[in-house]
């Protein structure tokens, strides 16, 4: 063999080995599929408790009259001849964006720990492969289903424990 030969046959080795890593890459195992339904599983929780002491805040808030001020303002805020046809005041209007800013406050909370937690966890790579592939793969789709179904009804029985404690 000549050693254009030899380097051609070195050359699709080398390129035979690296498609096969990629392939290995794209493989979710089950500990990363539950890796990842559990980490979206605290990021639904974190989201239903923010949205509950969201709403808890506007209906108690003293100048939101129970939330209906609120839905009031939120549909008129931009628009001076709605504030000014509403008689929203410069207190209702401060109040509602305070309100609106401890949402954002949340929400960029709750973005914060899911990517430190990507991070962190499975990493962002095999997270936007798992996230790619559920959307592709139904068997996938059905074991991640199994999974979630599996750990919420892990949870329940936890805190079903912790009240009787």
């Amino acid at each position: 063999m000549n050693k254009l030969s030899k380097l051609t046959i070195v050359v699709l080795l080398l390129l035979f080995a690296q498609a096969n890593v990629f392939a290995q890459d794209d493989e979710v195992t089950d500990e990363e599929l539950t890796a990842y339904a559990t980490l979206l599983l605290q990021i639904d929780s974190m989201k239903v408790a923010a949205k509950t002491q969201f709403s808890e805040m506007v209906k108690t808030h003293e100048l939101m009259d129970g939330g209906r001020r609120y839905n009031a303002l939120k549909k008129a805020i931009g628009d001076e001849a709605k504030l000014a046809e509403i008689e929203a005041t410069e207190e209702e209007i401060a109040a509602y964006e305070g309100l609106v800013a401890k949402n954002g406050e949340a929400s960029a909370n709750i973005k914060t720990f899911l990517s430190t937690n990507v991070k962190e966890g499975i990493g962002a790579k095999k997270y936007n492969i798992i996230k790619k592939k559920l959307k592709a793969d139904a068997d996938l789709k059905t074991k991640y289903d199994e999974i979630v179904a599996a750990l919420k009804e892990k949870m329940e029985g936890d805190a079903a424990e912790e009240t009787n404690e």
